[in-house]
């Protein structure tokens, strides 16, 4: 056979010719590849007319030559890069923390170091030393963290001075793509890196996230931990996950078991306090804050008591066609006190699981004729309004009634953040322009302030691009997020799953991703946007698919913001695709591994 089981058990998943050696490993054990006639020799490369290629004469291996030939960075790096062509073997790191101040940054920086150990080295290389000097003591990530670093390389001497630790592990990532593998270079001596390189480094934008849907679908914590992991690769830093809505409620929380209890999809698919604070760990070592989300009013169903004369939710009958969007159906009841008092205990525990300073409370897509102003699926709620003398024949009867509930929602949320003695840097809540019942819209330059402070609230946007209603927000004071539906909805372009026939959306690639922003785009309100994982049709085996490369694009686009567009970077994605899958990225395919192995443009026209 071409490789041997043994050598497959031994294979090293850190650099691009890795990849290619793991699928054949895969092909072997799957019983897929032939029986060579000879020896398969390693190929070897060579810069040809500026772009990596196979040479018959003496070359690099594949890493080396697209490192020093075309540049292989990921996401490109703001400032200067100086990469010598000179590589020497790189044996295992250790790391100098007496430069970081304070003792919980630097036990976060020594996680931190341990992944980038992690990675293969040579065994008969020069110990790499690694000095860190860091210049806050932050162990926790907001808009105003600063994430810069520089990293020089000098030999097996690695300086790194950042911000933050969190800068400092930037560098790390960076760093960890200098090493370069060649499976011909002998026993001790096949990881290589550059004898000297300098590389100054900052964001553009402070706010780079992916939101995962994980009450549509169920998302262990181990998938979500490898999502993680592919977010630390590309520098990304935000993980917003919508924790509950009208299908599901999988936080098995303390103060009320009865909600996942009667929510979960099964007993196996719930997320503990414990869980929680343990993933938003692991999340923060990668360089990744972890949002919540409790959707609120509208997208609150299983779970929450529908039964009574005043039910916590309200036209969960099945009807859905009026009552929501898409099944199931369900809001909350806001004429249930309960109801707050649920969800302040709710906030309590996640602002002390969590130890995030941003918090998402929803807030889109309520249906009022078909739900909260209808005898039918609601007649708890009609009954309380005609009682109390509210007219439902005027929208601002209910624009009040959602704009209430709302501040007395956030007010909840404070108090659970002061208990928690957690700063609540940011409330964050979906917006958009639409043709629909919208309170963000007809409340107003004057009741937006009212209802939503602006040093207090971020709104995430997802409507189109053109004519998005981000730029009156901005105008008027507003710090926003984009996740427009027509660039960053990630689940988009498949089949319909309400109905035979395509889905509402159509998908977009990762160069209309990388794309969605461009310098011209520059506003000291817009902290950055969203790749936004919506798990109607994504599950398990598919959400890292679905999310890798597009994620990536949209990585460097947030981190860099270059003046050039997708083509450009398109070399340096092939083979960070690669290099993603080396790692456990299970990153979808982009061009076959021809295109790989011919350098720049071999196949993009």
């Amino acid at each position: 056979a071409t490789v041997s089981v043994l050598n497959c058990a031994g294979s090293p998943l850190t650099s691009v010719r890795a990849a290619m050696r793991s699928a054949s490993c895969l092909l072997l054990l799957l019983g897929l590849t032939g029986t060579a006639v000879g020896a398969v020799p390693h190929k070897r490369y060579g810069c040809v007319n500026g772009k990596c290629a196979p040479v018959k004469d003496a070359g690099t291996g594949l890493d080396q030559c697209l490192m020093s030939c075309q540049g292989a960075l990921w996401p490109q790096p703001s400032g200067q890069v100086d990469i010598g062509k000179e590589y020497a073997a790189v044996g295992q790191p250790t790391f100098d923390y007496s430069g970081v101040k304070g003792a919980q940054a630097q036990a976060l920086m020594k996680a931190m170091a341990a992944q980038y150990a992690a990675n293969s080295f040579s065994t008969g290389g020069a110990k790499q030393t690694v000095k860190f000097v860091v210049g806050s003591d932050e162990t926790a990530i907001s808009l105003e963290t600063d994430e810069s670093y520089v990293l020089s390389v000098t030999g097996a001497a690695v300086s790194i001075s950042a911000g933050s630790v969190f800068g400092a592990r930037h560098a790390l990532e960076t760093l960890s793509q200098l090493v370069a593998y060649d499976p011909a270079a002998g026993a001790g001596v096949q990881y290589s890196m550059p004898t000297a390189a300098t590389v100054k480094d900052s964001p553009f934008y402070p706010y780079r996230g992916v939101m995962v849907d994980v009450a549509r679908t169920f998302f262990s914590t181990d998938i979500l931990k490898t999502v993680v992991r592919g977010m630390g690769m590309n520098k990304l830093n935000r993980l917003h996950l919508h924790l509950v809505d009208t299908a599901s409620f999988p936080l098995d929380l303390e103060s009320h078991p009865e909600l996942a209890a009667a929510g979960a999809y099964s007993p196996e698919q719930v997320y503990t306090t414990a869980d929680l604070k343990e993933f938003a760990a692991y999340a923060l070592e990668h360089g990744v804050q972890v949002i919540a989300e409790i959707d609120q009013p509208a997208h609150a169903g299983e779970g929450w008591n529908a039964e009574g004369e005043n039910p916590e939710v309200v036209c969960t009958t099945g009807t859905w066609g009026s009552e929501a969007n898409e099944p199931p159906s369900g809001q909350f009841n806001p004429a249930n006190p309960g109801v707050l008092a649920k969800l302040g205990d709710i906030y309590n525990e996640l602002a002390g699981a969590f130890r995030s300073n941003t918090f998402h409370v929803g807030g889109d897509e309520l249906k009022v004729d078909g739900c909260w102003n209808s005898t039918e699926h609601a007649p708890a709620l009609t009954a309380f309004l005609d009682a109390h003398g509210y007219d439902r024949s005027e929208m601002k009867t209910f624009f009040d009634l959602w704009a209430n509930f709302t501040v007395a929602s956030v007010g909840k949320l404070q108090d659970a953040f002061e208990k928690a003695g957690q700063p609540l840097e940011k409330v964050m809540q979906w917006a958009g322009k639409d043709s629909g019942v919208n309170l963000l819209v007809a409340l107003g330059a004057e009741g937006r302030a009212r209802v939503f402070p602006k040093g207090l609230f971020m709104f995430q946007l997802w409507d189109q691009k053109v004519g998005s209603f981000a730029g009156t927000l901005m105008e008027e004071g507003y710090d926003v997020v984009l996740s427009h539906w027509d660039q960053l909805y990630m689940d988009c372009g498949v089949d319909g799953w309400v109905s035979n026939g395509k889905y509402w959306c159509g998908r977009v690639g990762w160069p209309e991703v990388y794309d969605v922003l461009t310098p011209k785009d520059n506003n000291k309100h817009l902290r950055g946007a969203e790749a936004a994982v919506w798990s109607e049709v994504i599950g398990p085996s598919t959400v890292l698919t679905k999310t890798f490369p597009r994620a990536a694009a949209l990585g460097e686009r947030l981190w860099s913001n270059p003046e050039t567009t997708w083509r450009s970077a398109d070399p340096r994605m092939q083979i960070h695709n690669a290099r993603m899958n080396a790692r456990g990225i299970a990153s979808e395919q982009t061009q076959p591994e021809w295109c790989l192995q011919h350098g720049a443009f071999s196949c993009t026209v």
